[in-house]
């Protein structure tokens, strides 16, 4: 799993680059322009797809993410995509 956090300059590569995240596995909107994807591939071979999307001037970075040790306030719904993938997640980060 992999947090992924992006700045694109142009609205179709953005547009672009949701549909190749859709391709490589399930994923969800954390914050605008932050996703978790749910993907078997490595952070070198995702970076590799977008790559071929993005723009010279775009941004962007893949962290790995583990459910572990987490706390904040997000919209139940990421919780509850979260749940149903990796372990249990906290209630209290819930809102």
């Amino acid at each position: 799993m992999y947090l992924i956090s992006y700045k694109i300059s142009e609205p179709q590569v953005s547009d672009s680059l949701l549909a190749s995240l859709g391709n490589m596995g399930d994923s969800i909107a954390l914050f605008p322009n932050t996703r978790i994807l749910d993907a078997s591939m490595s952070a070198d071979d995702i970076f590799n797809e977008l790559y071929k999307i993005i723009k010279p001037s775009d941004q962007i970075i893949i962290i790995p993410f583990e459910m572990k040790d987490i706390q904040g306030f997000i919209n139940s719904n990421v919780i509850d995509w979260m749940r149903q993938r990796e372990g249990v997640v906290k209630q209290e980060i819930s809102k």
